[in-house]
Order: structure tokens, then sequence, then C-alpha cells
């Protein structure tokens, strides 16, 4: 494979892996209750300059004032691999991105099997940890492993690493620079009672995500 694919693959998967859940540079994850059973989810993202650095070293580019490294397709693509129907996605050149869509039947999805998203008449639960990411990665396509497989996340291969440990072992193989850029990325959340009137927010970074040993919960009851 040629190298400079590889990279441009790798990041942008990176970037894209931490908006949506559980990889960016500045990245919201919103997660909106509506009808019975339903969610209105959407992310956004925001490209730093350290980014535009990164991609820019391992890749021997740059971002444009018009380019990206998404395609509205690409994203659309992927929020409807996880169920998500109804998406709308936007790509704004090199500065942001952002989708958004409706999950229905929560208690029949992927993201319900897996143990990350639970639903009732007067709450709505997200749920983050190894065991989560392990259920998660059992049902995505080969393609879509392969890719999480770079990320080295202790927990998809049976193993614990502290924080530092896990950010020492990317930065051997990837460089401290993409190594720090993964594992401080922080993924604000927040989830909100179907009239918005209640609403949890939190944040966790990546590095401490993937080395999670139990999980962690976040709700909001109306």
């Amino acid at each position: 494979m040629n190298k400079d694919k590889f990279f441009c693959g790798f990041v942008s998967f990176v970037f894209i892996i931490s908006s949506l859940f559980l990889t960016g540079c500045s990245s919201d994850f919103k997660i909106k209750a509506v009808n019975k059973d339903d969610a209105y989810i959407s992310f956004s993202m925001n490209f730093t300059q350290s980014f535009s650095e990164t991609f820019g070293e391992l890749t021997g580019n740059s971002f444009s004032q018009s380019s990206s490294p998404f395609t509205t397709e690409e994203l659309k693509s992927f929020l409807q691999s996880a169920q998500i129907s109804d998406v709308n996605a936007v790509v704004n050149g090199n500065k942001n991105i952002s989708a958004n869509g409706i999950l229905k039947n929560i208690s029949v999805s992927n993201l319900y099997k897996s143990k990350i998203l639970k639903r009732t008449d007067s709450s709505l639960k997200l749920t983050l940890g190894s065991e989560q990411l392990l259920n998660l990665y059992k049902q995505l396509n080969s393609e879509s492993q392969e890719y999480l497989d770079l990320l080295m996340i202790p927990c998809l291969n049976g193993e614990e690493m502290s924080l530092s440990e896990y950010k020492d072992f990317l930065g051997a193989v990837y460089g401290s620079s993409l190594a720090s850029e993964i594992t401080d990325t922080t993924l604000k959340i927040e989830l909100s009672s179907p009239d918005a009137t209640k609403k949890t927010n939190a944040s966790i970074t990546l590095g401490e995500l993937f080395t999670m040993t139990s999980s962690k919960s976040w709700s909001v009851l109306w």
C-alpha cells in the first residue's frame, strides 16, 4: 500500500472515530431522546492547526482552504453503518465537519446490544468502556476492524495498559506527535431529554477511554 495513502486513511479514520463515539481535534457528540424509543444523534468536529500540521508531516500535504480529509458521502456512510437514518452531513473545507441523524428503535439497535446506549420512557443512558468497545468492534465489518486495529486499543487485544504506557506504545509506532493527538483528544458528550430542558454534559479523553478497565456511564432523567 502507498505510504501516503495509508497514513491519509489512518489519520482520517482516527478523527472520524473520535467524533462519533467514543477519535478529533475538538469533538462534540450529542444525543437527544425523541419519540418513544428513538434518539437524535449529532456530532461536530473542528480542525485545529495542530491537526493540520500533523497531517502534513505524515503525508507531505496540508489542507487547503477548500479541502477536507472527508467527503459528505463518507460521513453519511459511516453514520448509516451505525444504523442511523435520515442522515445529514456538512463539510466546511478545512475548518469543520458535522453530521446528524435519527437512531430508530434503540432497544433493538447495535448500540443497545453493545451495551452502549439505553433508553426508557424517562431516561437516556450512555455507557463507554472496554466491554462496550469490544462488543462494538465485533459488530464492525472487517475493513473497519482493520482500521481500529491500527489504533492498537488495549482492550481489543485483551491487554491492560496505563494511559502513559499506551501513549508510549503509540509513540513508538507513529511518533509522539500523533500519539498525543490521539490520547489527548477530548470527546465532549451531551445527553438531553425530549424537550431539551434536562441535560447532562461530560467529557473524556480518548486515552482514558481506550485504557479503561471498567465502564463509565452518563444519564439524563426527565
